[in-house]
């Protein structure tokens, strides 16, 4: 409902942060966001068996966006955590700190998994790749969460059925990338 995610402890203050950004931050944040995009699109056909065999060399052109999409996109993501602070990330302190584990968790897995390839140990590549992209994954696995949650929030306001997705969020983003 519009209650639900706008009213008294809903999205608003979080839009509201957005929209006093200078453009510059805006357009940092907004671009991070949209290679999210890219690395979901690419990442969904790099784990895709029969798209790999298929089309190797597409894959592997794939897989240089996807590596390049991901250390720009962690690149800005930083930039904005650093910017905004604690005080001003959804939900403060605890997910301020998720937010950079996840980011040095993309940053070190997808640099495992160039390592692991350049070795020729493509088990290892392709399971650094998976953790890396179930770090990624917490962003639509967290829209997903909202929408499910809503629907049963109760009484409950948006920011708190957020407390539990983002309780949650971390340990099914791993799991997807198991």
């Amino acid at each position: 409902s519009s209650d639900y995610a706008y009213g008294d402890d809903g999205l608003q203050d979080t839009q509201i942060y957005y929209f006093s950004m200078s453009e510059s931050r805006r357009t940092v944040l907004s671009t991070h966001m949209m290679l999210g995009m890219v690395l979901m699109t690419a990442g969904f056909l790099q784990f895709w068996p029969a798209f790999r065999r298929r089309f190797r060399k597409t894959h592997r052109v794939l897989g240089v966006v996807y590596v390049l999409a991901a250390f720009a996109s962690m690149t800005l993501s930083g930039i904005h955590l650093a910017n905004s602070g604690i005080a001003n990330t959804f939900n403060t302190f605890v997910f301020h700190v998720g937010l950079w584990v996840m980011l040095a968790g993309v940053v070190v897995s997808v640099s495992m998994a160039g390592i692991a390839l350049l070795r020729k140990d493509i088990a290892r590549h392709l399971g650094w790749q998976a953790l890396g992209f179930g770090f990624l994954m917490t962003a639509p696995l967290q829209r997903i969460d909202w929408l499910a949650l809503s629907t049963v929030a109760g009484d409950a306001s948006f920011n708190e059925m957020n407390i539990l997705v983002n309780t949650i969020l971390f340990v099914q983003a791993t799991l997807a990338g198991y």
